[in-house]
């Protein structure tokens, strides 16, 4: 419920959304600068099994001859220099969006960080 004085600009759901993107941006930060491993590439996440399976299956396709090592190596090659140009690509983005919510903010003098948590922002 908006205040006197204020006007409702986001719904809970966007900015539940909002915020649990900041969170999960900021951990995945947080495990990349620190240098932490996701649990799951120790073979311990919930996804460790299946993953395992998969990959031994793999292999044995590789011993039969169904698919050549230097495929699958550059195929790896390719995968992970995509995942990191996305990687940069989404943090260039982010930087960029709170950037351009702080001059926003700047610019028509008004908190539009408070106005996402809150949902409301001064009414003009």
């Amino acid at each position: 419920m908006s205040a006197a004085g204020t006007v409702g600009v986001w719904d809970p759901l966007v900015r539940i959304g909002h915020w649990s993107l900041v969170a999960l941006f900021a951990m995945l930060a947080a495990t990349a600068w620190t240098g932490l491993e996701t649990y799951g590439a120790q073979g311990h996440g919930p996804l460790a099994v299946p993953a395992a399976e998969l990959q031994a299956r793999a292999e044995a396709r590789e011993d039969r001859g169904h698919r050549p090592k230097r495929r699958r190596s550059a195929r790896e090659r390719f995968w992970k220099e995509l995942h990191e140009g996305c990687v940069n690509a989404t943090l260039l983005l982010v930087l960029l969006h709170v950037a351009g919510a702080l001059v926003a903010s700047a610019v028509h003098r008004e908190n539009l960080v408070r106005a996402m948590i809150t949902g409301d922002k001064r009414a003009a």
